[in-house]
């Protein structure tokens, strides 16, 4: 392998195989945790096997959070590990086995979820990356030579035939070609390259030969940059996570001191002078501050937002991405496969004055022609044509001219299918359609024109529709108090028609993924918590780059790894459910983690013994664990709230 091929195919691979081995140990630990949990809750045991049940989920599964205690605290910087740990441990000693294992089973699954996520995002790059060429043609001396796609240099020429990928950013210097650079630009139509063009790695070129001067080598190329900053996304320490490190932080060395305080107090100071009922106040404290219904607030909260969302298809990612919902002002939409279809269709037949034909005719001829054609456009027609039952006869000599159009010869006459640059080179008139054809191009239409030798018979209007609910779903959008922009790499005319319709008015065109991330991180820098929804490989970079991600399932996998949020359906309104959901589940976890505070904050005096010596109101390490477990399950109780919502 050469040297490029290691730096940016190899890190991939690495990572994913840790993300592998991850994914992996958390299963063998849930493998043995969920089980014996499921005995220790719900079937009837002598009290004694408990602890033979809880010692597997508590020493094994709970490793990772043991270890992470015992190092947290020797390095005096206690974490949410530490609360974890502390909370398992203690309810372990004082013999409420279920209350340990339930911890930590629902802490594992919340952790196999991420690593499945980084796997996924894994996976996606190595195959973004193993779908690219490992050579290219390249002209030295005007000799052409096979080189090492990572051996590319700026300033190299290279030759990219019919049907290949681009190896690498460049500038067409000679020939045409049709590219699809869906990659790039999210629109499915190919554009036309010729001399000045920029063309970029991994698009596609698909019907004539170009040769190309490099401008950026392997690392440096737009798909790189989806790359660097996909992972950048993965590696980003959650807003949610730093604050539960910092209330650890704090929470636990308290706990400790007040626990320490409880024994010495009544040790020595109050009326209770036995080194066993001094310690029984102090396992009270600990065992009634256990952060048991802290440690559960949020992954509980989660998973029943999860599994509500997974009823109406919105998957959301962890509870990070809930808080950064609950903060949005600007929800920035791309157009194409996000509130348009993703895919033309034939719109309307237009007819010269005086016709020649019907437009059924004029479908006809030309599903004819493009049934030999694998552009989309053409394929629009065919399936037009199909949906009108109408009969396809048999053409030869079929011929197709890149960027232009295509003819073929049926019954001795030549039939020619294309844009009007293809008309004006086969010297076919075609002005008495001027005003029509152009009213279509500025509403965003692709207009091609049908001829039989000599004679314009037509044109069909082709566009890309808007999703069914797109509209419905802009207004509730607005309806939240949240702006919304459209910025899409599809031409002027077509993203302001669509906007136009949809009652979106802040739109941006023709524009490139680097330049949407320079847009949604100005938006940041003004104040706006930013959402951006898309679907394609084009709109990675702006996903990971906004505060919140929301792609489709039916997208591409870059995109879906790149988002926080999932929907299956392909729906525009779910766009609308999605925020709602994350909002409604980030609430939640809100009020599961004041119960929590609230319960230890009332609870801490009456376990330390301060209303003892008056009311004669104390709680043994027995009770204590009862009253633990009580908080563990309003906390439960409340998030499962969310099942019913």
């Amino acid at each position: 392998m050469h040297e490029g091929d290691a730096h940016c195919c190899h890190g991939v691979d690495v990572h994913s195989d840790s993300y592998d081995k991850d994914l992996q140990n958390w299963k063998v630990q849930l493998g043995v945790a969920i089980p014996l949990t499921l005995i220790l809750m719900f079937v009837p045991h002598p009290h004694w096997l408990g602890i033979f049940l809880a010692l597997p989920v508590y020493l094994f599964s709970g490793f990772p959070f043991l270890k992470g205690m015992i190092l947290s605290l020797w390095r005096r910087h206690p974490d949410m590990n530490a609360l974890v740990g502390i909370g398992a441990t203690a309810a372990f000693f004082a013999r409420y086995f279920d209350t340990t294992a339930m911890l930590i089973t629902f802490l594992l699954i919340g952790r196999m979820l991420e690593a499945r996520t980084k796997r996924a995002a894994s996976r996606s790059l190595r195959f973004l990356y193993t779908s690219m060429p490992q050579m290219a043609h390249c002209l030295k001396e005007k000799e052409m030579e096979e080189v090492p796609v990572g051996k590319l240099q700026p300033g190299d020429l290279i030759l990219i035939r019919p049907g290949e990928i681009v190896p690498a950013d460049g500038v067409v210097m000679d020939g045409m070609s049709a590219i699809n650079e869906s990659l790039m630009t999210g629109e499915p139509l190919p554009n036309l390259k010729r001399y000045g063009d920029t063309v970029y790695a991994g698009t596609h070129n698909l019907d004539g030969s170009v040769t190309v001067r490099v401008q950026k080598k392997e690392g440096e190329t737009f798909l790189s940059q989806i790359q660097k900053m996909t992972e950048e996304a993965l590696t980003n320490k959650a807003p949610l996570e730093k604050m539960a490190d910092k209330i650890s932080s704090i929470f636990v060395p308290i706990v400790l001191i007040l626990s320490l305080i409880t024994f010495l107090g009544w040790f020595y100071w109050g009326n209770l002078h036995y080194f066993a009922s001094a310690l029984q106040f102090a396992i009270s404290v600990l065992i009634i501050a256990c952060p048991c219904a802290l440690g559960l607030a949020t992954p509980v909260a989660v998973m029943a937002g999860l599994a509500r969302g997974a009823t109406e298809g919105i998957l959301i990612k962890g509870g990070d991405v809930l808080e950064k919902v609950s903060r949005l002002k600007t929800v920035v939409l791309d157009k194409t496969g996000t509130i348009t279809e993703g895919r033309p269709k034939v719109k309307q037949v237009l007819l010269p004055e005086p016709p020649v034909c019907n437009a059924d005719e004029v479908l006809r001829l030309a599903a004819m022609v493009g049934k030999y054609s694998e552009h989309l456009l053409a394929r629009a027609v065919v399936e037009a044509a199909q949906r009108n039952q109408l009969e396809l006869e048999s053409v030869s000599q079929f011929k197709s001219y890149p960027g232009l159009g295509s003819k073929a010869l049926w019954n001795g006459k030549t039939i020619f299918v294309g844009s009007s640059h293809f008309l004006s080179e086969n010297e076919i008139p075609f002005s008495k359609m001027g005003d029509r054809v152009q009213e279509e191009r500025e509403k965003g239409g692709t207009i091609v024109f049908v001829a039989l030798d000599q004679t314009l018979f037509g044109a069909i209007v082709l566009t890309d529709e808007v999703k069914s609910r797109a509209q419905e779903a802009v207004q509730k959008i607005k309806g939240m108090g949240l702006t919304i922009w459209m910025i899409t790499g599809d031409q002027k005319a077509t993203a302001e028609g669509v906007a136009e319709e949809l009652g979106i008015t802040k739109v941006l065109a023709s524009m490139r993924p680097d330049e949407k991330v320079k847009i949604i991180d100005q938006l940041k820098k003004e104040g706006a918590g930013v959402a951006m929804v898309g679907d394609g490989i084009n709109d990675a970079m702006a996903l990971a780059a906004a505060d919140v991600g929301i792609a489709y399932a039916s997208g591409s996998d870059l995109a879906k790894v790149a988002s926080d949020i999932t929907l299956v359906r392909n729906d525009a309104l779910g766009i609308v459910d999605a925020i709602h959901l994350a909002k409604k589940t980030y609430r939640t976890i809100l009020q599961n983690l004041w119960l929590s505070f609230a319960y230890n904050i009332l609870a801490i005096p009456i376990a330390a013994g301060v209303f003892y010596p008056s009311f004669g109101l104390k709680l043994s390490p027995e009770i204590a664990a009862i009253a633990m477990s009580l908080s563990s399950v309003s906390v439960v109780l409340n998030s499962l709230r969310l099942r019913r919502a």
